[in-house]
């Protein structure tokens, strides 16, 4: 197990200070790097694919990964979280996504489901399983819950399926929901009063978001087209906007207005090449507030602004963190695959999958209502600006070098 903090000093050199307006709270064609504050590579990082997705509840989070089942850790201290206890069942699946409700955990797999675990101690305790043996799935995409209701995708099915989980040790299928979805089903993100679903070719074959009653879960309400292969999505907590991430070699973000009478059409987008960055694809988004965390596998988590669009109309970059250095985007769907803001601004946990968990403080580069932060010189711009760049563009090495 090793353990790292790094200085803010260092990574804050390559900040690219740029020229900027400011209006209100937000700083328009600026961003900063945030601050790293821990890192933990519980199992080594020999193998390129390893970590996979994690979980939190503040004071303790639980790390899935290919090979060596799920790490649970303590992180409440962000500067040095610790490994304490693991949950590796025999035979050992592939885990690749982990969710939990108070104290109990749903661990995905590969291929044997999804395992129902009880957190009350530092090694997860199996309780159930959730599989093709009563009405799950062995092979899961996703997966999501709230109130006693998980929601899961997988096995390339275009069935969304919703299951009691209220006693962990007995969960029972109460619906299943057909999309219609030409491809496959991937991401899920409840908010407000609704489930939102990833298509990955919708019903015309162009990639589409489902929406479902978290109330009620009977059926589609409403079929939101996006134009791209969807695999990635968030929503803000007010179901204000869409956030969907573009799978494809570099990839796009978009972000859909869901009051407008045509949510389909993009509020705005932005590219890979708008940001610079030498990756393959985004990866799983997250929101807080108004703010979409979106990891973008070999460019790390890209913090944007979803209130604000820039001065060339494009989504407002706040920040940014690498966690691959130097990773070729030819490498596919490795690097960064998922940043949880859940636990607080300050607390951001970033998975990298070869290098494990980096722990950083995003509080810096948020909007703040109540002061609008100094616009940084263009002076110190143009030196700083050229070397952050050619480090998102893969060119130069990163202030902080896992090892």
């Amino acid at each position: 197990m090793t353990i790292r903090r790094f200085p803010l000093a260092a990574i804050m050199a390559s900040a690219p200070l740029l020229a900027a307006a400011v209006v209100g709270a937000h700083i328009f064609s600026a961003w900063l790097p945030l601050e790293p504050v821990g890192y933990l590579d519980p199992f080594g990082h020999e193998r390129l694919d390893r970590y996979t997705g994690v979980t939190s509840d503040g004071r303790r989070a639980w790390l899935a990964t290919r090979d060596r089942g799920v790490a649970t850790l303590e992180v409440s201290e962000a500067g040095a979280p610790r490994r304490t206890g693991r949950y590796a069942p025999s035979p050992l699946p592939e885990f690749r996504a982990v969710v939990h409700e108070g104290n109990t955990g749903f661990f995905a797999t590969e291929a044997s489901g999804i395992h129902v675990v009880d957190l009350h101690g530092d090694e997860p305790r199996l309780l159930s399983r959730i599989d093709s043996t009563n009405a799950g799935f062995d092979h899961v995409h996703d997966l999501a819950v709230q109130d006693g209701r998980l929601f899961v995708t997988g096995g390339g099915s275009s069935q969304l399926r919703v299951f009691d989980v209220r006693s962990p040790a007995a969960p029972r299928l109460v619906r299943r929901i057909e999309t219609g979805e030409r491809g496959e089903l991937r991401d899920i993100a409840l908010a407000g009063k609704h489930g939102y679903v990833a298509g990955t070719r919708g019903r015309s074959g162009g990639g589409a978001v489902y929406l479902v009653s978290l109330a009620d879960p009977k059926g589609v309400e409403k079929v939101i087209e996006t134009g791209a292969v969807s695999a990635h999505l968030g929503v803000t907590p007010d179901e204000r906007f869409l956030v969907v991430g573009h799978a494809r070699r570099g990839g796009a973000v978009s972000v859909h207005d869901l009051a407008s009478e045509d949510p389909s059409r993009a509020l705005a987008r932005v590219s890979a090449s708008d940001y610079e960055l030498n990756a393959y694809s985004p990866s799983r988004i997250r929101v807080r507030d108004q703010v979409a965390y979106v990891a973008w596998h070999q460019a790390g988590v890209q913090v944007i602004d979803l209130d604000t669009l820039d001065t060339s109309g494009k989504l407002q970059r706040l920040g940014m963190f690498g966690t691959a250095r130097g990773m070729s985007p030819l490498a596919g769907a490795v690097g960064n695959v998922e940043a949880d803001p859940s636990v607080a601004p300050d607390r951001i946990l970033l998975v990298d999958t070869r290098w494990g968990l980096f722990v950083v403080d995003a509080r810096h580069v948020l909007p703040d209502p109540k002061a609008a932060p100094t616009p940084p010189s263009a002076e110190a711009g143009a030196e700083a600006g050229a070397e952050a760049g050619a480090f998102q563009r893969g060119t130069a090495p990163p202030a902080v070098t896992p090892r």
